[in-house]
């Protein structure tokens, strides 16, 4: 951590001395990031996880309710365990919040009890959210997107579609509803029978049909701090990877050293249609936190996909590669710091770069194939290392160390993981020797499961694999990570 990103940290920490900071989510793992460095933080969830496990096991401020009928943030913030857990850490009754999904219904009962929320409006999320909304703001501003057009899923046949969108012979196109994320409302649509598969799914919905262009999918964080807009690295966006999700626009995770290929002409461009958003954003009165998703195509051209005005799901784990970086500061930093106005001397124009920072690292997602997912089996969360020959998992056996602390991932048992160590992340951020930390973990990985018991929806998490380097071999996920992955879902799912 630099030292403008120090005297950020003791500015934060000084006001949160007297008030506490509450991260309120379903997922505790979209409140970790800042919690080795922020005073009196405190952690809401109400799923049961590894990370809650540890963190509770560790002494952090992790709070877990339990039973809701439904798992979102108005549910735990209108429950009475919640009510009781705000009279144990307020001294005064009052408190700062942070919330990863919200509602204006959420906001205005923290409101309601003596809670700043430290998010903008639920309406102002909704208004750029909104994918069917988000054209005309992207065409007055003159930004590049797909060719698409508004309508009405009922009204319309499959050859009106392609009518309207000029498509070519073989040339797909895509449905987008107007809210989702993570892709689970995106489908892409190569065939007539597909078509009335989805017509059938959301008949009589209004959705946006768009060209589906051949390309890359990146995602870039920003931050809007004082009316600026500061970036610090880019990710490539690994999407409908099919052995991990059953919808091809699925995302299923991040890489940041594959998005090293883009060339520097490129990376500028993103760079200003970056600035271009975030100052739609300002004047409409946002600040913090925002992403863009963007395709690439082979030509280099580039297509703006979506507006995402919140924090998106990716920020927990790159908060923890900037902290490890010297020349930036974290985004989510500068977003508490944007909603406590707290004010420092900082200039994008001499902090921010023409290019992007490239960090070792990727995480890869398995998600639900179907509703009611019951995780019905353990296999043992933290830092696994690689074990390549049979006689290695021969000698495993012998000792009795296998099953929740074993994992093979090849029929002929000449690859396993051995768990290693009870950690969340693969972070280095306090350790004195980056060079040493990457040696020692590239042959890593750390696996994250969800926990017995619990039951995934479709397209909701199952489990995570992070790692200190690329995931990405021929542009292709690694076939070693998706047998892992797979291996996982044979084993804890039903």
């Amino acid at each position: 951590m630099n030292k403008i990103a120090k005297n950020l940290l003791d500015k934060i920490n000084s006001i949160l001395v007297n008030k506490p900071l509450i991260y309120i989510s379903k997922d505790i793992e979209r409140s970790i990031g800042l919690e080795n460095y922020l005073e009196n933080y405190h952690q809401i969830c109400a799923e049961r996880s590894y990370i809650y496990t540890i963190l509770k096991e560790k002494k952090y401020n992790v709070y877990l309710i339990e039973n809701l009928k439904d798992m979102n943030t108005l549910s735990i913030v209108n429950s009475e365990e919640f009510n009781s857990i705000l009279k144990t850490i307020t001294r005064d009754g009052s408190f700062y919040a942070m919330l990863f999904q919200f509602n204006e219904p959420a906001k205005l009962n923290l409101e309601k009890n003596s809670g700043i929320v430290l998010n903008n409006s639920a309406v102002l999320n909704r208004k750029f959210e909104n994918k069917i909304n988000i054209s005309a703001i992207l065409q007055q501003h003159q930004i590049q997107e797909p060719t698409n057009f508004v309508g009405n899923v009922g009204e319309l046949s499959y050859e009106d579609i392609r009518k309207k969108l000029s498509l070519k012979d073989n040339q797909a196109f895509v449905i987008q509803t107007p809210f989702s994320h993570t892709g689970t409302g995106t489908y892409f649509i190569y065939s007539q029978e597909e078509w009335e598969e989805v017509k059938q799914k959301l008949f009589g919905n209004k959705v946006k049909f768009s060209t589906k262009i051949t390309g890359e999918t990146y995602t870039l964080n920003g931050c809007i701090y004082k009316n600026q807009v500061f970036f610090d690295s880019i990710q490539y966006q690994i999407t409908g990877e099919k052995d991990l999700t059953i919808n091809s626009g699925t995302t299923v995770g991040n890489d940041w050293q594959y998005s090293k290929k883009l060339n520097i002409n490129v990376q500028k461009k993103i760079i200003e249609i970056l600035r271009k958003i975030a100052n739609i954003l300002i004047s409409n009165g946002y600040k913090g936190l925002f992403g863009i998703d963007l395709i690439v195509t082979d030509n280099d051209d580039i297509y703006v996909l979506e507006i995402n005005a919140r924090q998106t799901a990716n920020v927990s784990m790159e908060t923890k590669l900037q902290l490890e970086n010297e020349d930036t500061i974290p985004l989510l930093l500068l977003h508490i710091a944007e909603f406590l106005k707290i004010d420092i001397d900082i200039d994008e124009k001499t902090f921010n770069k023409n290019f992007f920072n490239f960090y070792n690292a990727s995480q890869v997602f398995l998600r639900a194939k179907k509703n009611n997912t019951i995780i019905c089996n353990d296999i043992k969360s933290g830092i696994y290392r690689i074990v390549g020959d049979a006689s290695a998992y021969m000698s495993l056996i012998k000792r009795n160390f296998t099953n929740t602390y074993t994992l093979v991932i090849d029929e002929d048992k000449d690859k396993i993981l051995v768990w290693e160590e009870n950690e969340y992340t693969l972070d280095y951020s306090k350790s004195k020797d980056r060079d040493t930390f990457e040696n020692k973990h590239k042959d890593k990985i750390l696996i994250l499961n969800a926990t017995k018991g619990n039951v995934k929806n479709l397209h909701e998490e199952v489990a995570r694999v992070q790692l200190r380097r690329t995931a990405i071999v021929n542009s292709k996920v690694a076939e070693w990570i998706i047998k892992t992955l797979k291996a996982i879902e044979d084993t804890i799912t039903i």
